[in-house]
C-alpha cells in the first residue's frame, strides 16, 4: 500500500485597488471560496488546509506585503508545504521576485505551488513577464488620468486640504468649508500680528479650536471612536 503524505496547504489571496475595478471576479471573499473549495476536494489527496495568507489592498509590485511574509516564514519553519493560489499574478507581478519564489525558494523548503487556473509549466517565465507588464501599463494609465485631472483644474487627491472640502455634487471640485476656513483665516491673522508657530497653537487650542484630524474625525460620527493621537494644535506645530 502507497504511504499518503499529508499536503499541509496555505492559501494566498491578494487584491488591489486595479484589481477591484475588475468586479467580483477576483475579489477576496471569491478567491477564498474558490480556493477553500478545491482543497475540501482534494481532502483525499492528504490536503489539509492550515491557513489563509490574505493581503487585502496591497499592489502586486510590493513585495513587502503582511500576509506574504507570514507564509514565507511559515513555509520556512515547515508548517506548510504546499502554497495554493488563484493565479500567478496573486503572487506578484514582478516576474523575477514571483520567479526567484516559485522556483528557487519552494523547492529549497520542500513546498509545493498549485494555482487553480495555470499550469506550473515551462511558460509560467512568460507569464510572469506579461503580468508585470500589465502592472506597468495600468500604472501609466492611471498617472495619465491624474495628470490631465490636475491640468483641468479638477481635484484628485483622496482628501481635502485643511479649510475645503468636496463638493457634494463634484467630487474633483473644492468647495470652501466655512468652519475650518475660518480657522485658517484667524492663523493668516496671527501670523500677520507677528505671534510665531507655538504662540499660535497656544490662542487656537485656549479657543477650544479642532486641530486638522479631530475636526476630522468630528464630521465623521462612525468613525469617532478611533483613538486620536494628536490632541491640540501645539503638538503638531
Amino acid at each position: 500500500m502507497v504511504e499518503r503524505h499529508n499536503k499541509k496547504v496555505g492559501i494566498y489571496v491578494r487584491l488591489s485597488k486595479e484589481d477591484a475595478r475588475m468586479g467580483e471576479s477576483v475579489s477576496i471573499e471569491n478567491q477564498k471560496a474558490m480556493l477553500i473549495k478545491h482543497v475540501k476536494d482534494n481532502k483525499h489527496n492528504g490536503w489539509i488546509l492550515v491557513d489563509v495568507y490574505c493581503d487585502d489592498g496591497f499592489s502586486g509590485t510590493n513585495q513587502n506585503r503582511p500576509a506574504l511574509q507570514k507564509m514565507f516564514e511559515d513555509i520556512r519553519c515547515g508548517n506548510i508545504n504546499l502554497v495554493l493560489i488563484k493565479d500567478l499574478s496573486r503572487l506578484g507581478r514582478n516576474y523575477l521576485e514571483v520567479g526567484n519564489f516559485a522556483e528557487v525558494f519552494l523547492p529549497q523548503h520542500g513546498c509545493e505551488l498549485v494555482s487553480l487556473s495555470e499550469k506550473m509549466d515551462e511558460m509560467m517565465v512568460f507569464r510572469n513577464w506579461f503580468n508585470e507588464q500589465h502592472s506597468r501599463e495600468t500604472s501609466k494609465k492611471v498617472k495619465t488620468v491624474k495628470r490631465m485631472c490636475a491640468q483641468n483644474g479638477k481635484f484628485v487627491g483622496a482628501y481635502s486640504p485643511y479649510g475645503y472640502a468636496k463638493s457634494e455634487d463634484n467630487k474633483h471640485l473644492l468647495v470652501p468649508d466655512e468652519i475650518a476656513a475660518a480657522t485658517v483665516r484667524r492663523i493668516f491673522e496671527l501670523r500677520a500680528e507677528g505671534l510665531g508657530h507655538k504662540a499660535i497653537a497656544v490662542r487656537l487650542n485656549e479657543s477650544g479650536t479642532l486641530p486638522p484630524r479631530d475636526y476630522y474625525y468630528s464630521k465623521k460620527p462612525a468613525n469617532k471612536s478611533q483613538a486620536l493621537k494628536r490632541k491640540n494644535f501645539e503638538e503638531i506645530s
